[in-house]
């Protein structure tokens, strides 16, 4: 549908042109303006964590810095902030040299009226074999990497490096010297408390825990994050006595791996070491690095690599609308009463803060230029020059098909016709004229025929907008997936869909195996049947999500350990309202279906629910 626009009265965002939309009309000088606003932000902000040393010490957590439940800071509204997610160190690949660890990179948020960098996590401290026993000394960071496992007594690395105030974290743990065994590693320092200290007496060569993290309230959930990784541990001669393999402390810090002797014979014993988990810059376990392997059987674990940091702002949602990013960013957005809470978990570029007073959203038509105009926050922006065109919505060419169902499952922008099965088209009575209808047998289903170009895997960052009205509770309904288990080829990519308890999900997959998952549920529930629900997922790298219902971002809550890239598979093609196992249809019906190439805002989410 192209819809003319030359005079106010003629723009209309119904589907047959009979019922005309009168919009304000300004000038190019006259338009509202906003005026600018404050924003009083609460932040957290967490370096990502140091991997974990070679036959030494547990890595360091990123720095940790936060105002949350003390004084906010004010931010400007339509002023550039740069905000820098830092990644965890990365671990030592199994060879036989030896190499520093690697810190992890500092993250921060720095513009006018704040400078907040928390520094990358210390490396854990390596122990270095040759003529004589030397080491690459624990590194200083936001916390301290632990201290290596070598022959001479050895020192963590110093945390809160360079100095802020307050603290951003902790030293890691020490290790003794030899007598007559290897001395387990120190652990990594914690945001809350000192990595451990390695052992030495008595028969215990124990390591070293990480060191604690902190708590957050900050995105109205109590999360720990910033534990620091666990020592090193040589098991040997005496795997009774040698203390246990070592913890990474509390908020994600990953534990230590464990070199079993072959004098003891035992291969069930060895460990690799953990890694800190993503976004709670936790440090990564202390490994052997170059294992000893006879035949099959290996001796030692690996090292671990440290976890990314995390950027997160809250604010009063009255205060600002909405944002605008630029740069590589990845974030979500939620509420959290009358908050709004951003966490930024991947990237770098800008933020800025829309200003309030003129509704996300809003049009006008703009006499000067005979357009219609929406703000999006920030200025004024033409929907279409000359033409409303509900292909190319937003005039980018950032959607990339989409499919009205009037009399058939055709992608209006060419690209890829859909294949409905068992399906009933009706001419009217949709939100753009007609609509399709799956059956209450589970038979039905509409197939992209995409080969998975509309999928969100690997570094596809896709978004997703349909009109549907469920027809039946208690029941999981298909939206959009990319997900089958029979017949083979198996494939599963992600799913949106209803659940069985009348709450959204999307669970996006990082392998073909059921089990590696990540799922995010609406908190709200949705109820109605036979009730027309616009619903509109944006899915990004890293399992960054936002779903809106009605064009309000709605609160979710996360689950599952397959955290990473999405599966990118090309088998099977992405479907609407079924898996591609057969009688997994959803009873219900369907209309205007969009697939975006990028993220979308709250302003266009706003815009679509709006569009009929």
């Amino acid at each position: 549908m192209a819809t003319k626009i030359t005079t106010p009265e003629l723009f209309n965002l119904s589907s047959n042109n009979t019922a005309a939309t009168q919009l304000p009309v300004f000038t190019t000088s006259t338009r509202p303006t906003p005026t600018t606003s404050t924003v009083q932000v609460e932040y957290l902000v967490i370096g990502g964590g140091g991997a974990g040393g070679a036959w030494g010490g547990g890595g360091g957590a990123g720095g940790y810095l936060t105002n949350y439940g003390g004084s906010k800071t004010p931010l400007t509204s339509s002023v550039n902030y740069a905000i820098v997610v830092g990644e965890g160190g990365i671990k030592q690949a199994d060879s036989g040299s030896r190499f520093a660890a690697n810190a992890g990179e500092d993250s921060s948020i720095i513009g006018t009226g704040i400078s907040v960098v928390a520094n990358g996590g210390g490396g854990g401290g390596v122990l270095i074999f040759g003529s004589t026993t030397t080491e690459y000394p624990a590194q200083n960071g936001g916390s301290g990497g632990g201290a290596s496992s070598m022959r001479n007594a050895s020192v963590g690395g110093s945390g809160n490096t360079p100095s802020t105030t307050p603290s951003q974290g902790n030293d890691g743990g020490d290790s003794p010297a030899q007598d007559p065994n290897y001395p387990g590693g120190g652990g990594g320092g914690g945001a809350g408390s000192l990595g451990g200290d390695g052992q030495n007496s008595s028969g215990n060569y124990s390591p070293g825990n990480g060191g604690n993290g902190l708590a957050s309230s900050i995105t109205g959930t109590s999360v720990t994050r910033a534990g620091g990784g666990g020592g090193f541990l040589y098991g040997g001669p005496n795997i009774a006595t040698d203390g246990g393999i070592s913890t990474g402390g509390t908020g994600g810090g990953g534990a230590g791996g464990r070199y079993v002797s072959p004098s003891n014979g035992s291969l069930s014993s060895f460990s690799n070491a953990i890694d800190g988990e993503v976004n709670t810059g936790s440090g990564g376990g202390s490994g052997s690095a170059n294992p000893y392997q006879s035949g099959s059987i290996k001796y030692g674990g690996s090292t671990a690599s440290g976890g990314s940091g995390i950027v997160i702002l809250r604010y009063p949602t009255s205060s600002s609308p909405n944002i605008k990013t630029t740069g590589s960013l990845v974030y979500t957005e939620s509420t959290d009463g009358s908050d709004t809470v951003i966490q930024f978990t991947e990237g770098s570029g800008n933020v800025s803060f829309a200003s309030a007073g003129i509704a996300v959203g809003e049009m006008i038509f703009n006499s000067t230029t005979e357009k219609v105009e929406y703000w999006d926050g920030f200025q004024w922006t033409m929907i279409k020059d000359e033409y409303v065109n509900n292909t190319d919505i937003f005039n980018d060419n950032s959607c990339i098909a989409y499919y009205r169902f009037n009399g058939n499952a055709n992608d209006e922008t060419g690209n890829y016709n859909a294949t409905a099965s068992n399906e009933t088209y009706s001419a009217t009575g949709g939100k753009g004229g007609g609509y399709i209808s799956l059956p209450q047998n589970s038979s039905g289903i509409i197939n992209t025929n995409d080969s998975g170009a509309l999928a969100p895997g690997g570094t596809n960052v896709r978004s997703y907008s349909i009109w549907v009205k469920f027809q039946e509770s208690g029941q999981y309904d298909t939206i959009w997936s990319q997900w089958r288990s029979s017949p083979t080829p198996r494939g599963t990519s992600f799913i949106i869909r209803k659940s069985n308890v009348e709450k959204i999900e999307v669970i996006n997959y990082t392998s073909n195996t059921h089990t590696d998952y990540y799922k995010f549920t609406t908190t709200s529930t949705f109820t109605a049947l036979n009730s027309w629900y616009n619903i509109v997922v944006s899915i990004g790298q890293s399992n960054a999500v936002t779903i809106w219902v009605n064009g309000t971002s709605v609160t979710t809550t996360g689950s599952g350990t397959g955290v990473g890239t999405i599966n990118n598979i090309t088998n099977p093609n992405t479907t609407i309202g079924s898996l591609s196992n057969p009688n997994t249809g959803t009873y219900g019906i369907f209309d205007e279906a969009r697939v975006f190439n990028r993220a979308l805002t709250n302003a266009e989410a706003l815009i679509l629910s709006n569009e009929f």
